[in-house]
């Protein structure tokens, strides 16, 4: 087994929650006057970083934490029509079969997130949730301890923005981005990974070695 820890992020990642997320950040834009995201921005900014979308918005820094408390809170009202992505829930069930440590390290509340994974949430040792905007290295660490990690333990993260990408490697852990989440895969073309998921059944191929090798 090549990687025994893996902590992964959520939104985009596991969970199809994209639509829901235009909608809440094109309302909380409207509420905290900063520029909203239309389609013709999307194939952009899918390639960008959470600074860079920042910066594009005009979001001025200081609202930051209020913008994300606030866009938590919208998120979980959406939470009951958010579903799982197609074959996550077996990929899931599988590792924790095999003895992997599961974790989620998400900006996303606790509360949204297990109202979303159902009895799945029974296989993750430890929720990180809450992150700030650029403060999930952090949590990564706490995320990576809680589970057993060792320091120089095989740990291994699992996102759909480069945010993410640039935490495991704050943190030093191996990163594998997925292909079906929120960056574009050309976005990921700058960042230090592992292997590029292309399906969810390729984290069993990455972590237990079953199936296909997975992209470089």
């Amino acid at each position: 087994m090549r990687y025994r820890y893996i902590l992964l992020d959520f939104d985009g990642t596991l969970a199809d929650s994209f639509a829901c997320f235009l909608r809440v950040f094109n309302q909380l834009a409207e509420q905290f006057a900063f520029r909203p995201l239309d389609a013709a921005q999307l194939a952009t900014m899918r390639g960008a970083s959470a600074r860079e979308v920042v910066a594009h918005t005009g979001l001025p820094l200081w609202k930051i934490p209020r913008v994300m408390a606030e866009g938590r809170r919208l998120m979980g009202v959406e939470a009951g029509s958010i579903r799982l992505f197609d074959g996550i829930a077996p990929v899931l069930e599988r590792l924790a079969e095999e003895g992997v440590q599961l974790a989620i390290v998400s900006s996303n509340s606790e509360t949204s997130i297990r109202r979303i994974l159902g009895p799945l949430s029974g296989h993750m040792r430890h929720f990180a949730c809450g992150a700030s905007l650029y403060g999930k290295a952090a949590r990564l660490r706490k995320a990576a301890r809680a589970c057993g990690a060792g320091p120089n333990s095989e740990v291994l993260c699992v996102g759909d923005e480069i945010r993410d990408a640039e935490a495991a490697a704050e943190a030093g852990f191996a990163f594998a981005p997925v292909m079906w989440g929120y960056t574009a895969p050309e976005g990921f073309d700058r960042v230090p990974q592992v292997a590029r998921l292309a399906r969810p059944e390729d984290l069993l191929t990455l972590v237990l070695g079953e199936g296909k090798s997975v992209s470089a």
